[in-house]
């Protein structure tokens, strides 16, 4: 199941020192092929990540271990599942 994220970020935080832990994080699950792709909403202080998950209570404790998290720089997270119809990560016919 493809599972959105979105990470709300604490407004006017400076995430530049946490954000190589945050990046080595989630490139961990990139490569144990959780994280299918992220990156910041940049005009709203957020991000999206894109997950492969069981649900999205199940998404949300893959991240559990973010050290953006961790260090209270997210103010809030939702998660839902993401039905794509077109473009790779559509299923093919």
């Amino acid at each position: 199941m493809i599972i959105a994220v979105r990470y709300q970020y604490t407004a006017g935080r400076d995430l530049s020192g946490i954000r190589p832990a945050h990046r080595a994080f989630l490139r961990g699950l990139l490569e144990n092929g959780t994280l299918i792709t992220s990156g910041p909403l940049p005009a709203t202080d957020a991000a999206l990540l894109i997950l492969d998950a069981h649900s999205p209570e199940a998404a949300l404790q893959l991240l559990e271990d973010d050290p953006i998290l961790i260090e209270g720089c997210v103010d809030a997270r939702t998660a839902e599942e993401w039905q794509p119809v077109l473009g790779a990560l559509a299923p093919r016919a």
